[in-house]
């Protein structure tokens, strides 16, 4: 837990500083980033891999939205249609269908919303937003994890996460 809070306290300022602050691009580097490592971990966990080229497609959405919102729509059909033609010609049937699913489940769950961010700041007031958005989630996350520790006692899912407790 040591661990976890001196990261948050080095890299949370350090987010925040950069959205803050830095241009737009920083921002974009920063949520391809983390779209890159949530995507691949996505696949993992479910797939138990994770090819290159759909850790890669799932960044068009966030590469459209860098050009705005007709751009964003083009880049996650490319995305779809891309992890279509990748999935289903790599495999049995079966087992490219459910990689494609979970693909198009992790644009939903994981690039679209990181490509918002991106729309957002572009929004009068929109680095306001972000920023009470950003801290917002940190707090939360902070308070589940602190109030986790004093409450907690069955683990949620010991497999997955074996400290997150009900």
């Amino acid at each position: 837990m040591r661990e976890r809070i001196l990261s948050a306290l080095i890299l949370a300022p350090l987010l925040i500083l950069a959205v803050a602050l830095g241009p737009k691009e920083v921002l974009l580097g920063i949520l391809v980033l983390v779209a890159v490592l949530a995507q691949r971990e996505l696949l993992m966990l479910t797939t138990g891999r994770s090819p290159w080229i759909l850790v890669l497609l799932g960044v068009l959405p966030l590469l459209g939205a860098w050009r705005g919102p007709l751009v964003l729509l083009l880049g996650t059909v490319m995305a779809l249609l891309g992890s279509c033609l990748y999935s289903l010609s790599r495999s049995e049937l079966q087992v490219g269908f459910k990689t494609f699913v979970l693909f198009g489940f992790g644009l939903l769950y994981i690039s679209l919303p990181l490509a918002f961010l991106l729309m957002i700041r572009d929004l009068p007031d929109g680095l306001k937003w972000l920023l009470a958005l950003v801290l917002g989630i940190w707090c939360g996350d902070s308070a589940a994890l602190f109030a986790g520790r004093i409450w907690g006692r069955r683990p949620l899912a010991p497999r997955i996460s074996p400290k997150k407790t009900i």
